[in-house]
């Protein structure tokens, strides 16, 4: 099956804002069977009337069964993401989450609260699974993490919680359907009424869920039927389950996954940010960083770094305006993130915040230096453009020595590249104009090797911030590009003088010329091409005649040929 990165880091999910639909509790509390029925809907064709028929095997959804034992060890995440229309009419991604077994005895009270707490951060709703009815200890469990160290919280980070952060107690084998009734609405008017009634300790617990999940749910379930203590687990037929608890899943899942239920929070989590939420576990369910509230806090950080990294403007043309806006973002982060991670957070912050600034610098400073070069034969003034570009780029580049060393580059780079582009263009056209109107071939030797050697020099104004290794390679780029666009020139003008009707009367002994000259200045594998005399001039002519020989003949070169190179 998929990964967890191929499933929400894929191109369809990563950007997508994801609902998840988590639930924990009571060991074999039914909760993956919950899911299962879940999973049947949503794989249903939409409007589907009868889709809660059939059967239900274990393998194609979480795995339970009934009994004693924990199955579920963990948390399982269903591999598929369905997509839905909200009722704000966006599309967003839902998907399940079933956690470990509570209560069962193998995992430790740390473990417990820390599952509760990865599932609770990540979640649109968290539905916490009970048998019977709400009790203190339930209540207890959920909240111990949590509630140490809520009062620490600025107002901003309490209304943070409450904005983004659903609870719904399940209550499975409601038994007492006189007083409440199934459903939702008999959920709403227990969950009222109990909490109004008990000792202070009870109504305190309450009193902290209710100031930390903005939305307050509890949904009463009848019990299922016998068939699940018995055979139901193997055959998973709907059938052998009681009508009641059937009519009252259907209508509750058929209501949940509606658009107009389908709200999405103002805290907007992607795939990808579920991804790195989950990746922040490393695994160590039992550390401390794995705390309720820390939870909340590291899926709220990752929250705000976004909205304060937005605020950070691309193609800002005051660098001024845009430095002080880089100093109060920095400044509002150091207040803004909570918890165990906040140092983290502020530092990556920073370093984020350093790289767009000096982006921005490196594209004003190569913007200014581009510009300067517009008209032609700008090159002889490079020196005092790149005074004016060095003093932008010292102002405003920022970050440690290795970051401004690497922005350094990064600008140089940009900058070599414009300068070297220009210097080729020059160069060329002046090569083409000085030979334009040249008569006899003699006055072509050298020219070709001279302009190449002569006029594209290495500008040291670059090496003088950066490492000479990291212009070369332009720098080599145009010179390579410049020696062969004069290297094609030379030999259309050779073509020109020579003619087509001398060119039959010298074709037999300009290939002996051709071929001499060849053996004569080898290099390797390599001929050099570009003539520096007379002699290799003529061996320009044979190539442009001719093309490279496919091989060379090792032999003696006749003495009437040594006489015409002479």
């Amino acid at each position: 099956g998929p990964t967890l990165a191929d499933l929400l880091c894929s191109n369809s999910f990563k950007d997508l804002q994801i609902l998840v639909f988590s639930i924990v509790g009571k060991t074999r509390g039914g909760k993956s069977l919950l899911l299962n029925l879940c999973i049947k809907y949503l794989e249903s064709q939409p409007g589907t009337p009868d889709w809660l028929t059939g059967t239900v095997p274990p393998r194609t959804g979480f795995t339970w069964k009934g009994g004693v034992g924990s199955v579920t060890k963990g948390i399982w995440i269903w591999p598929k993401i369905y997509k839905r229309k909200a009722a704000n009419g966006t599309e967003v991604g839902i998907l399940l989450v079933d956690n470990e077994g509570m209560f069962d005895g193998e995992a430790t009270d740390g473990e417990i609260i820390a599952l509760c707490g990865i599932s609770t951060a990540m979640s649109y709703i968290q539905m916490f699974n009970v048998r019977d009815k709400i009790t203190t200890d339930y209540l207890e469990t959920i909240m111990r993490n949590l509630v140490k160290g809520i009062e620490n919280m600025d107002s901003d980070q309490s209304a943070k919680l409450r904005d983004d952060y659903n609870l719904m107690f399940v209550v499975r084998d409601w038994v007492y359907e006189e007083d409440h009734s199934f459903g939702l609405e008999g959920g709403k008017t227990y969950i009222e009424r109990d909490s109004e009634r008990g000792s202070r300790e009870l109504k305190n617990l309450w009193s902290e869920i209710k100031r930390t999940f903005s939305d307050l749910q509890c949904l009463l379930l009848p019990f299922p039927g016998s068939a699940v203590e018995k055979g139901f687990a193997k055959t998973g037929d709907l059938n052998e389950l009681d009508k009641e608890f059937l009519k009252q899943v259907k209508s509750f899942i058929t209501n949940i996954f509606a658009p107009k239920n389908l709200v999405p929070p103002k805290t907007k989590l992607t795939g990808e940010g579920v991804y790195r939420l989950l990746m922040s576990v490393d695994g160590k369910i039992a550390d401390d960083n794995l705390s309720f509230l820390n939870m909340f806090t590291e899926n709220i950080n990752f929250s705000k770094e976004s909205l304060l990294l937005a605020r950070f403007p691309g193609g800002f043309q005051d660098l001024d305006l845009l430095q002080k806006l880089k100093t109060e973002i920095e400044t509002e982060g150091e207040n803004a993130f909570r918890g165990k991670s906040k140092t983290r957070f502020n530092e990556r912050l920073k370093r984020t915040l350093e790289q767009m600034m000096n982006s921005e610098v490196i594209q004003k400073v190569y913007k200014k230096y581009e510009d300067n070069f517009s008209s032609s034969k700008r090159t002889k003034q490079c020196h005092e453009i790149w005074k004016g570009c060095v003093s932008l780029l010292d102002k405003y580049m920022c970050g440690n020595t290795a970051t401004r060393i690497q922005t350094r580059e990064k600008a140089v780079k940009k900058m070599s590249d414009v300068y070297y582009r220009q210097l080729y263009e020059e160069v060329y056209n002046d090569f083409k104009d000085s030979i334009k109107d040249l008569k006899e071939l003699e006055e072509l030797t050298g020219l070709d090797d001279k302009t190449v050697k002569e006029r594209f020099l290495k500008l040291d104004d670059f090496t003088d911030i950066v490492d000479t290794n990291v212009i070369h390679p332009i720098w080599l780029k145009y010179h390579q590009k410049l020696k062969c666009c004069v290297t094609e020139h030379f030999l259309k003008k050779i073509e020109e003088l020579t003619g087509a009707e001398n060119l039959e009367n010298v074709r037999a002994e300009q290939y002996k010329f051709y071929e001499a000259c060849t053996l004569l200045k080898k290099n390797g594998d390599i001929w050099d091409s570009i003539p520096g005399d007379k002699t290799l001039l003529f061996k320009k002519v044979g190539y442009a005649l001719f093309g490279p020989p496919k091989q060379v003949i090792h032999t003696e070169i006749p003495s009437k040929v040594e006489m015409l190179c002479n």
